[in-house]
């Protein structure tokens, strides 16, 4: 079953999006450029009429790359305990009850790593806050 629109006069199929027109130039456009078939389009794969969306897009520019490394300083990490303590917390780790008296800082350290560099946890969402 394809993708279908509903209208006042029942449902037809989706309409397929015109690329914007140049200005004139007589020139062939380049389909794959931001832009191409509205404001928001970020440019990039074919466009798939069947289901109206290209095949892969442009990294938006400003945000960070899910794989992409970042060097912080711990400082930087430490401004959001918050989502450390909240991780924590998820993973059976009460800190209130004197848990990082009886630890080490490397047993600690190893647990903000993998937060850090776990997508979805708090910690992860809190460093990366324009990620895609």
């Amino acid at each position: 079953m394809g993708v279908g629109w509903w209208s006042l006069g029942g449902k037809s199929p989706a309409p397929t999006p015109e690329p914007i027109e140049s200005g004139g130039d007589p020139s062939p456009q380049d389909l794959s450029a931001p832009g191409t078939y509205g404001p928001d389009d970020p440019g990039g794969g074919p466009y798939d009429e069947v289901t109206g969306v290209r095949d892969w897009y442009n990294p938006t520019p400003g945000k960070t790359q899910v794989d992409e490394t970042v060097d912080r300083p711990w400082t930087d990490v430490l401004n959001h305990w918050h989502a450390i303590e909240l991780d924590l917390d998820a993973n059976g780790h009460d800190i209130e009850s004197g848990l990082l008296d009886a630890r080490t800082w490397r047993w600690l350290k190893l647990r903000i790593d993998h937060y850090a560099s776990t997508p979805g946890t708090n910690l992860w969402d809190a460093l990366h806050p324009k990620a895609v």
